[in-house]
């Protein structure tokens, strides 16, 4: 009986041990971000000026992003029109919602008034910002 008590604690002390340290490894919540940006920088700007600081930017907010490069993308208009506009397309996971800070800084730096932005929680294998 003794044995069989301790055969029992060894286990259970190796479940904890192993469940511990499995959540040293677990995923990380992250707010995932996809936005658009025109190919028009604002009021004439330089575009590969205005990609780089709005690059840079995403590393300070974020800890990086990932550039999915130029994207083509239309809506209808308040007339009913469909138009289509030619874009650059990102992916930035962040461990806190950005969608604010993006939808300033846009519009300061880029020819739009409403940029796209969709956000929504994830599982990262790493965490955010690293």
């Amino acid at each position: 009986m003794a044995k069989k008590a301790s055969f029992t604690l060894f286990v259970l002390l190796t479940y904890l041990l192993v469940s511990s340290c499995a959540g040293a490894f677990a995923e990380s919540r992250v707010h995932v971000h996809f936005f658009v940006v025109p190919a028009v920088a604002k009021d004439g700007k330089n575009l590969s000026e205005e990609l780089a600081k709005l690059r840079q930017e995403l590393i300070s907010l974020a800890g990086g992003y990932t550039e999915l490069g130029p994207s083509r993308g239309g809506s209808t208009g308040p007339n009913g029109v469909v138009t289509a506009e030619d874009n650059y397309s990102f992916v930035v996971a962040a461990p806190k919602n950005i969608t604010a800070e993006l939808e300033k800084y846009i519009p300061e730096h880029f020819a739009t008034e409403h940029p796209f932005v969709l956000v929504w929680e994830a599982n990262s294998s790493l965490p955010a910002g690293s």
